[in-house]
């Protein structure tokens, strides 16, 4: 504040609290939005502010735009007053000249002296140098805010649309009424014998032929849906081959079914063959699911029902298969020692044969013949 020392007492308070927070050393540029914060005035108001302390010698603009900045002028311009006395009383006579009222702000910027405008309005003010002239200081009307703004006048330009639009419409409606009353009923000619015919009986009778049309139409519908199979396989407890086909005999679906997956067929009649039945469960017509028999190979799927067109044949029994058992067998018991066979028995030989006599003949021996043994 040593610098600004000859002029503290002329500053506005705002002023003097944002050339205090540059006199402190950690502060050394001053923005319009930090004299805002500093001081709680308004944007314009600010910006004014800081122009009078340009023009008053005490700040230093730097750059321009949104990067302008102020500083404190140095020691040597400080000390000394731009705008005296004397001169804002040369400059305002000069600029005054030929002239009877005191020009307005606009007239000052006009002729590029707003820095005359600004020094005579920050010493003494406008009034004090107008009445030290000579001029009689007029005070100009502002001119009156509109009352109503843009938004609402275009609210009020759509709201007047909106009622002409209306008007138009309702103005139409009433010709087109007043036209249709006003107009004469077409003749209706009659033939002879025959009864007169009204409107509201031709809305009768096409009443008529309309519930009679839709009528033939629901009864085609469901006739055609009773002609009609809507088939739903479905795998539930695992997976099987399945080929569909049609009452002609084209092929409509053929994979292997998997766990848990299902397939939907329409058909007048569906011949369904399965890989393995007891995994398979059929519904028709949205009715329940069912499983199928186990042993079933073809199904025949109707708007009547179903039917096992082919059953599969039995699979023989699997041949028992050994298995060597892990139990050990009980042991058997030593064998007995052999009995010792009996000591053989010496056979006795035969006895010899009788030795015979040699015969001798009767004509060379006088021996009797031997007796014969007993």
């Amino acid at each position: 504040m040593a610098k600004v020392g000859l002029e503290a007492g002329q500053l506005k308070p705002a002023q003097q609290v944002a050339l205090g927070s540059l006199t402190r050393a950690d502060a050394t540029d001053l923005t319009r939005a930090r004299y805002q914060e500093l001081t709680g005035v308004s944007r314009s108001q600010a910006a004014y502010d800081l122009a009078e302390l340009v023009e008053a010698g005490v700040l230093v603009r730097i750059g321009a735009g949104r990067a302008t900045r102020y500083r404190l002028a140095p020691a040597s311009d400080s000390g000394r007053r731009r705008w005296t006395d004397e001169r804002i009383r040369i400059e305002l006579s000069s600029f005054c000249t030929d002239r009877t009222t005191w020009p307005s702000a606009a007239e000052f910027r006009t002729a590029g002296r707003s820095d005359l405008y600004v020094a005579a309005s920050r010493y003494g003010g406008i009034g004090f140098w107008a009445a030290e002239l000579g001029f009689p200081r007029v005070e100009r009307a502002r001119a009156a805010t509109p009352l109503v703004g843009r938004r609402a006048a275009l609210a009020v330009a759509a709201a007047l649309v909106f009622a002409l639009g209306a008007g138009v419409t309702a103005l139409a409606l009433r010709v087109h009424q007043h036209a249709a009353t006003s107009a004469p009923p077409p003749k209706v000619k009659r033939t002879a014998g025959a009864a007169p015919v009204s409107f509201l009986a031709d809305v009768r009778s096409l009443r008529r032929a309309r519930v009679a049309g839709f009528a033939t139409q629901a009864a085609a519908e469901r006739a055609a849906a009773s002609s009609r199979v809507a088939l739903v396989l479905r795998a539930s407890r695992g997976d099987s081959w399945i080929s569909v086909r049609s009452a002609a005999g084209q092929l409509l679906e053929e994979r292997q079914l998997t766990s848990g997956t299902d397939v939907r067929l329409h058909g007048t009649a569906l011949w369904v063959r399965l890989g393995t039945a007891a995994n398979v469960d059929l519904s028709t017509n949205g009715s329940r699911p069912r499983p199928l028999p186990s042993r079933a190979a073809v199904v025949v799927v109707t708007p009547r029902g179903m039917r096992v067109a082919e059953w599969a044949q039995p699979q023989p029994a699997p041949a028992p298969v050994l298995v060597a058992s892990r139990i050990p067998a009980p042991a058997t018991p030593p064998a007995a020692a052999p009995a010792p066979l009996p000591k053989p028995v010496k056979a006795t030989p035969p006895p010899p044969p009788a030795a015979k006599a040699p015969e001798r003949s009767s004509a060379g021996s006088s021996w009797p013949a031997p007796l014969p043994p007993p």
